[in-house]
């Protein structure tokens, strides 16, 4: 056999067997499945129905593509703001799990509190 035809036999191999390779490996599953996606977040007055705050970025930087979470759910979710001074201020979380959508709350605004979100 000439160098040649031993190099492209050589080549043929390794393909065939890289392609063997590829073949066996079982497909992941979608990222979104059993994992969670935060749809909407807000931290509202329920004294004036004008101020709320979208704080579905927080959120989505704490729980989203976790299987569960406990999201904090004081005022680190409106940047420290205090929206309505002298209310209590409630949170609201819609979240979906494998595209069933859930919700949590509404909760009071509270620095020492927590709401678990979970992919059952």
């Amino acid at each position: 056999m000439n160098p040649l035809t031993c190099m492209i036999a050589a080549l043929a191999v390794g393909a065939t067997a890289s392609a063997a390779a590829g073949a066996g490996e079982n497909p992941q599953p979608p990222a979104a499945a059993g994992r969670i996606e935060i749809i909407e977040c807000a931290v509202y007055s329920p004294v004036h129905s004008g101020l709320r705050f979208d704080c579905a970025d927080a959120a989505r930087r704490v729980c989203d593509g976790a299987p569960d979470c406990e999201l904090p759910i004081g005022m680190s979710l409106s940047n420290g703001t205090d929206i309505d001074p002298g209310a209590d201020e409630k949170v609201k979380v819609r979240y979906a799990c494998a595209g069933r959508e859930r919700v949590q709350g509404p909760h009071l605004q509270d620095d020492h509190a927590a709401i678990l979100l979970r992919c059952p």
